[in-house]
C-alpha cells in the first residue's frame, strides 16, 4: 500500500479509536458514587481543601507533617446524585454534611489544587467532571504516541497498554486518584521521549511534538506521585541508554557512573526529605510479630513479580467505606488477563535480545526495590500489598520489552489470534464493568445479571439512562476501540518458512 494512503487511514482508524476509547471512558466515569477508588475519602478532602484553610468548610488540626498524612478536615456534603428528578420514584438522599480527612499543602498538592479547578457546589457531579477531565488528558496522550510513531514503536507501546489496561488502568485513569496521572505518565513519557530523539532532521514538526507531550507526560507524573517519579526516571534513562546505542559503543562505564550518582542523590533526597524518607526504610530486622526473615525474603522474591499481576483483575477495586463496597472481580477476568499476557511475553521472548532480557532482569530488580520500601511501612505485610503501587511501570516494561524483541513479529500481528485476543479482551472488559457497575448499584450478585437500582443507588438517581444501558454503551464502545486500534498495525503471514 501507498505510504501516504496509509497514514490517511491510520488518521482516520486513531480518530475512530479515540472516539470509541472516550465513550468507554464515559461509561466507566458513572460506574461508581463519589468515594469509590482507593483511598478516594483522603484525596476528596485534600482536593476540596486544596487552597487551604477557610474556618469552615476546611479546618485545620494540626500542624503541617505533624501527622505525615493528613493535617485536617474538610466538609463535603453526601447524598448528592447525578440529577435529582423530582417524577423519578427513587430521589437523593438528603444532603448530610460529612467530614473527609485533607492534606493542606502536602504531596501531592499540585495535583489536587487542578483538580480543585473543578470543585462545585455538587459533589457528585464535581467528581464526575472530575474524571472526565481525567479521561480527556489520558485520551489525548494516547493519540498523540499513535500519531507520532511508527508502525514498530505504535505496536510496542498499544502492546504495553492494551494488555495492562484492564481492569485497574482503567478503573484509576477515569478517577480523583493520583495513581491515574502516576500511571499515564510514565505509560507515555518514555514513548514521547524515545520518538523524539529517533526523529530525523526532516521530522522537525515530530520532534516538537514529541517534547511539548513528553513535558505534559512528566509534568502529570511529577504531579502525582513520588513512587511515580522514580519510574519515569528508569524509563526515560532505559530509553535514552538504548537510543544513543550506549552498550555498542563501549560506554557502559558511563552509563554505570551515572546510575551511582543517581541512586546516591536519591538516597541522599530521601534523607533530607520526610516525605520519600520511606524509600530507604527496609524492613531488614523482623519486629514484634513480623514474619521471620528466611520466610519474609522469600515471599519477597516471588511477589515481586505477582503484585504488578494482581492489577489484572485478582485485587478488588476500591474499598470498605458505608454505603460502598469493593469490587471483586469475576475470575475470568484474571485467568484470561494472564493469559493474554503470557501469550504476549511467550512470542516477544522466541527470539530475545540480550538488552531484552538485561532490561527485563534490571526491571525486575527496579520492582523488587519498589516493593522493599513500600514494605519497610506495611511492617512486611507483602500480601496485602496493592498493585497499584508498581502499576506505573507495568506497561512500560511490557511495551519496551515488545520494542526490544529479536522477533519478525509478535502475538497481535498473527490476524487469528489478534481477533481471538479482542474477543477475549471484550469479554474482560464487558465482567469488569458489569461489576463495578452492580456492586455500587445493586449489590454484587458474583454472576452476570440484570442491574436493578435499588435504594443504596442513590447518586444513580435521575440519570435519563439505566445501569445495564451504560454496561452495553460500555462494551460495545471498547471492542470498537480494539477493532480500530488494533487496524493500524499491519498483520504478517505466519507459514513453516516463517523466519522466527
Amino acid at each position: 500500500m501507498d505510504a501516504p494512503l496509509e497514514e490517511r487511514q491510520n488518521r482516520r482508524r486513531i480518530a475512530l479509536a479515540a472516539g470509541a476509547l472516550l465513550l468507554t471512558m464515559i461509561s466507566w466515569a458513572f460506574a461508581s458514587p463519589l468515594g469509590a477508588t482507593h483511598d478516594e475519602w483522603f484525596h476528596l478532602g485534600s482536593i476540596w481543601c486544596a487552597n487551604g484553610v477557610d474556618g469552615s468548610e476546611c479546618l485545620e488540626f494540626n500542624e503541617p507533617n505533624e501527622s505525615g498524612y493528613y493535617t485536617g478536615i474538610a466538609t463535603i456534603e453526601d447524598g448528592s446524585c447525578f440529577l435529582d428528578n423530582a417524577a423519578e420514584v427513587l430521589r437523593c438522599k438528603p444532603t448530610v454534611a460529612g467530614s473527609y480527612p485533607a492534606n493542606f499543602g502536602l504531596y501531592p498538592s499540585s495535583y489536587y489544587k487542578a483538580m480543585n479547578l473543578f470543585v462545585t457546589s455538587h459533589p457528585t457531579l464535581s467528581v464526575l467532571t472530575m474524571r472526565l477531565v481525567n479521561g480527556l488528558l489520558a485520551l489525548a496522550l494516547l493519540v498523540g504516541a499513535l500519531v507520532l510513531s511508527s508502525h514498530r514503536v505504535r505496536l510496542a507501546w498499544l502492546t504495553g497498554y492494551v494488555f495492562t489496561l484492564l481492569p485497574m488502568t482503567m478503573f484509576l485513569t477515569v478517577s480523583v486518584h493520583p495513581s491515574g496521572w502516576a500511571v499515564t505518565g510514565v505509560g507515555t513519557s518514555w514513548l514521547f521521549l524515545h520518538n523524539a530523539i529517533s526523529a530525523t532532521k526532516e521530522q522537525k514538526k515530530k520532534r516538537v511534538w514529541s517534547i511539548a507531550l513528553w513535558t505534559i507526560s512528566s509534568l502529570m507524573v511529577f504531579a502525582s506521585r513520588y513512587d511515580a517519579f522514580i519510574f519515569m526516571l528508569f524509563s526515560n534513562f532505559v530509553v535514552v541508554v538504548v537510543a544513543f546505542n550506549i552498550f555498542r559503543r563501549s560506554q557502559i562505564k558511563y552509563v554505570a557512573v551515572t546510575a551511582v550518582v543517581s541512586a546516591v542523590a536519591l538516597y541522599l533526597v530521601s534523607r533530607t526529605n520526610s516525605l520519600v524518607s520511606w524509600i530507604f526504610d527496609f524492613p531488614l530486622e523482623p519486629i514484634g510479630e513480623m514474619t521471620k526473615t528466611s520466610t519474609w525474603i522469600s515471599h519477597w522474591l516471588v511477589q515481586t513479580m505477582w503484585v504488578p499481576i494482581q492489577s489484572l483483575g485478582i485485587e478488588d477495586l476500591g474499598q470498605y467505606l458505608p454505603g460502598q463496597f469493593t469490587v471483586k472481580l469475576p475470575n475470568p477476568v484474571w485467568i484470561i488477563g494472564i493469559a493474554l499476557l503470557g501469550g504476549v511475553m511467550l512470542i516477544s521472548l522466541i527470539k530475545p535480545s540480550i538488552k531484552q532480557i538485561i532490561f527485563l532482569f534490571v526491571s525486575y530488580l527496579l520492582i523488587a526495590f519498589v516493593i522493599l520500601s513500600f514494605n519497610g511501612r506495611l511492617e512486611r505485610d507483602l500480601f496485602n500489598l496493592s498493585g497499584r503501587y508498581v502499576l506505573p511501570i507495568f506497561s512500560f516494561t511490557i511495551g519496551y520489552s515488545v520494542l526490544l524483541s529479536n522477533n519478525t513479529f509478535q502475538i497481535m500481528q498473527i490476524k487469528n489470534i489478534r481477533r481471538v485476543a479482542v474477543v477475549l479482551l471484550t469479554v474482560v472488559h464487558a465482567l469488569s464493568i458489569h461489576a463495578v457497575i452492580e456492586t455500587n448499584v445493586d449489590g454484587q450478585s458474583h454472576s452476570v445479571e440484570t442491574i436493578h437500582v435499588g435504594s443504596d443507588a442513590w447518586w444513580w438517581a435521575g440519570l435519563p439512562v439505566g445501569p445495564n444501558f451504560v454496561v452495553l454503551i460500555g462494551s460495545i464502545a471498547f471492542t470498537w476501540f480494539l477493532i480500530s486500534v488494533w487496524s493500524t498495525i499491519r498483520t504478517v503471514e505466519i507459514s513453516c518458512e516463517t523466519n522466527l
